[in-house]
């Protein structure tokens, strides 16, 4: 490990480095994905056009997420391959530097390329439908909200990249559909058993809490998703590529 925590010509370095390493298995991934996109993106362009105004909310929306995802599980793969991982630990790199640059390829830098390929496709769709017009369907308010709820769920999949050795991806995924049912239950139990069972309305598929309890409970998760969960989490990778390394 390197004892120096941050250096940024040390920090551009290890990203060049990473995208010189990963280049051609990724370039033929995006090649394959972004082909798919296109050629669905013209059919509907050509044939269907009423259906272009949907597609980047559908589409373009739901592959951001998915794909993203599945990128960011494999940013660590090094770390997992025992003829690389050695190598991959004893570079002259920080575990700030491997976070930070792990972090930023797989989100911003990641929704940065994802964008700019996706609306450049968007809009040779929307003129071979003779509808420029529609170029501005792009930028809607579910793309923004997208991409902030991609950057909060990644840094549970960059912690799952980490910590999980095999089958990373599914795992998290796992992890993301269990451990918030368990929380769920946890709460519902301590506010039944504070405010009194008066306060909680037991449907056949749903529970429901009666607003006087916390008026601001959807500001409150709003925060605590929005503003603790992704910080929190990546600070949790850190401790964990952190143990890994010494």
């Amino acid at each position: 490990m390197y004892s120096n925590l941050y250096s940024t010509p040390r920090q551009i370095n290890f990203i060049s480095r990473q995208l010189s390493l990963f280049r051609q298995g990724w370039l033929i991934a995006a090649a394959a994905i972004f082909g798919l996109i296109f050629l669905i993106s013209v059919f509907l362009g050509y044939f269907n056009s009423g259906g272009l105004s949907q597609l980047p909310s559908s589409l373009y929306n739901g592959f951001l997420t998915l794909i993203g995802l599945i990128f960011t599980s494999q940013m660590f793969q090094e770390l997992h391959t025992p003829n690389r991982s050695y190598a991959f630990l004893t570079l002259p790199v920080s575990t700030l530097e491997k976070l930070i640059a792990s972090w930023l390829l797989s989100s911003p830098l990641f929704i940065l390329a994802y964008t700019a390929i996706t609306f450049a496709i968007y809009l040779i769709s929307v003129l071979i439908a003779g509808q420029p017009e529609l170029a501005l369907n792009y930028f809607t308010p579910a793309y923004w909200s997208t991409i902030a709820n991609y950057m909060v769920i990644q840094t549970i999949f960059l912690w799952g990249a980490c910590y999980f050795r095999k089958t990373n991806f599914l795992k998290t995924l796992l992890v993301l559909v269990v451990l918030p049912m368990i929380i769920g239950m946890y709460v519902a139990l301590l506010i039944w058993l504070f405010f009194g069972s008066t306060n909680m309305h037991f449907g056949p598929d749903t529970i429901s809490i009666n607003d006087t309890i916390f008026p601001n409970l959807g500001y409150i998760i709003k925060f605590l998703w929005y503003g603790v969960l992704g910080p929190y989490m990546l600070l949790i990778t850190y401790f964990t590529l952190k143990e890994r390394q010494v």
